[in-house]
């Protein structure tokens, strides 16, 4: 029975093996495009609260809130040519999310594409 079962799992795992591979050898595996960009807690595209060079298409509108206690953003973002993005934002702070706010902070970020990545050199931005 045991053995019947090794059989069975080293079958599939032939088959899935073949199968993926013919997928990669039958499809072009150039770099991708860079789809899926995520925005920071501030509304420019990054990580948690720090930006990077990325850039979204022309005409993307991105709008959004998020909270790191004790603020929370809300932004709204425009790609408004392919070297220029510009975001309005405005963060307050709070004890608890049910409370009225102790201060706001308003802000607007822009970020300015001086040098497009290529497989050298990264992205400059300035922003």
């Amino acid at each position: 029975m045991i053995n019947h079962f090794k059989k069975i799992v080293m079958a599939s795992s032939l088959l899935s093996f073949c199968t993926f591979s013919y997928h990669a050898m039958a499809h072009d595996f150039s770099p991708p495009r860079y789809y899926g960009a995520s925005t920071s807690q501030t509304g420019v595209l990054g990580l948690n609260i720090v930006p990077n060079a990325r850039m979204d298409e022309k005409g993307t509108v991105r709008v959004g809130a998020g909270t790191s206690d004790p603020y929370v953003h809300s932004f709204i973002g425009f790609q408004l040519a392919k070297p220029f993005y510009v975001s309005l934002r405005q963060s307050s702070q709070i004890s608890s999310l049910l409370s009225s706010p102790d201060a706001f902070y308003p802000g607007v970020d822009f970020k300015l594409r001086l040098a497009e990545e290529t497989a050298t050199r990264p992205a400059i931005v300035l922003g």
